[in-house]
């Protein structure tokens, strides 16, 4: 049993590495159609934001903004359905790693200048 369910969860990561892939390959290809050569811009992105520290360039908020802001503008959404799953009682400890990587999101977010 406990064999069967590693094959199930390596059948998932497979998926998901596959349309990543795929994804980025994507990207890549429309990247280099519009800028004439090869990038990638989230990594131009976090190297201008977050290694040379340029994010405030721009402006910033105050650190609460991801959180009593950003994160509900984009989750906005997915009320909904995050009411629907914690009424019926089906949320369990399962999530509690999907929950953790928002909370880690939120936080990283929220210490750089933004």
């Amino acid at each position: 049993r406990e064999q069967k369910s590693w094959g199930g969860q390596l059948r998932i990561l497979l998926y998901c590495a596959t349309g990543g892939l795929m994804g980025l390959v994507l990207s890549m290809i429309v990247d280099r159609a519009f800028y004439g050569f090869w990038t990638l811009p989230f990594l131009g992105n976090l190297h201008f934001n977050v290694i040379e520290g340029r994010g405030s360039l721009y402006g910033t908020h105050p650190v609460h903004w991801y959180l009593t802001t950003g994160f509900p503008v984009v989750a906005s959404g997915l009320i909904p359905v995050l009411l629907l799953k914690t009424s019926n009682g089906s949320a369990t400890r399962t999530n509690l790693p999907l929950w953790a990587i928002v909370g880690c999101y939120i936080v990283l977010h929220s210490c750089s200048a933004h």
